[in-house]
């Protein structure tokens, strides 16, 4: 990628010719996330199911849903979903940075994006796995407090996940 890369990344809607670069940004980053807490069979059989190329296709032809890429140096090092679920009400399906391109402001660019894109919006509902201590410290950081939890983070799996809430309004 170049020099030291900065928070000079650029933030675009995804395209249809993006969709296999974000599936490997998201399959490295869940393995670096989330291999110790799970295991690397486990993460493999999630991303697969969460990741699939058909899967993201969908995605990105969702109405009322802003699926973003941050490239820097034309490489995609990050992604993230939001969706309205209605009115005033989203929920943020993910935001992932590669771990090289953590810690710059990546992940608050593809954040503060996703909000522009839903002028209207109150609150933003997110699931987060327990023990992601970096993904907390992230989301607390940008406001985000803890509202609940749920058992099955997705809705699909055996794992249980933290649900965050960032009031905008």
């Amino acid at each position: 990628m170049g020099q030291p890369m900065t928070t000079n990344a650029k933030i675009r809607t995804v395209s249809a010719t993006d969709l296999e670069a974000v599936r490997d940004v998201l399959r490295e980053t869940w393995h670096a996330t989330y291999d110790g807490l799970f295991g690397p069979a486990e993460v493999d059989a999630i991303s697969a199911r969460w990741h699939a190329l058909d899967v993201l296709k969908q995605q990105m032809a969702a109405p009322d849903s802003a699926f973003l890429v941050a490239e820097y140096d034309e490489v995609i090092v990050g992604t993230s979903l939001a969706r309205q679920m209605k009115p005033g009400e989203l929920v943020l399906d993910r935001i992932y940075v590669l771990p090289i391109a953590q810690g710059i402001g990546i992940g608050q660019a593809l954040l503060n994006e996703s909000l522009v894109r839903f002028p209207g919006a109150a609150t933003v509902r997110l699931e987060v796995e327990p023990r992601n201590a970096g993904a907390i410290a992230f989301y607390e950081a940008q406001g985000f407090t803890r509202v609940g939890a749920v058992r099955q983070c997705g809705g699909d799996t055996e794992h249980a996940a933290d649900v965050y809430e960032l009031r905008l309004t």
